[in-house]
């Protein structure tokens, strides 16, 4: 005699954010204030940009590839995050969220290579500019 017979068997759970409504709204929560910080920090990218102009005043430092590619990665920060801002609303908008949480994380991801050069540059340099 079986005993399971009698048993209603469940169905397995699917982690995709469309099948489990529970799970939807915190993910659409989350890319959305990934998109608002990325865009609040194009406020900030300006003076970044006019302060990465003076990374270059220490003679040699032209050569200094931590600072050429600090440069680099303060000067392409607007793009990367009007481009991931613009890609997580558009995301939403087609009730694709966890396609919007990961376009709005990508700036963010950005942010931290700024950071990881900022740190090289005291590591490695010990915060000089010419090294």
């Amino acid at each position: 005699m079986k005993q399971d017979a009698g048993r209603r068997q469940l169905a397995p759970v699917v982690l995709d954010d469309c099948r489990v409504p529970h799970l939807r709204e915190p993910l659409r929560v989350a890319a959305l204030v990934l998109a608002l910080v990325t865009l609040a920090s194009l406020l900030a990218w300006p003076l970044g940009l006019f302060v990465s102009l003076f990374l270059f005043d220490a003679p040699g430092s032209e050569n200094n590839r931590v600072l050429v590619a600090l440069a680099w990665a303060i000067w392409t920060h607007g793009a990367t995050a009007f481009v991931g801002a613009v890609t997580a609303f558009v995301c939403l908008w087609r009730k694709r969220d966890r396609a919007a949480a990961i376009a709005g994380a990508v700036p963010l991801v950005h942010a931290l290579v700024v950071v990881g050069l900022f740190v090289a540059l005291q590591v490695f340099c010990g915060g000089q500019t010419r090294c």
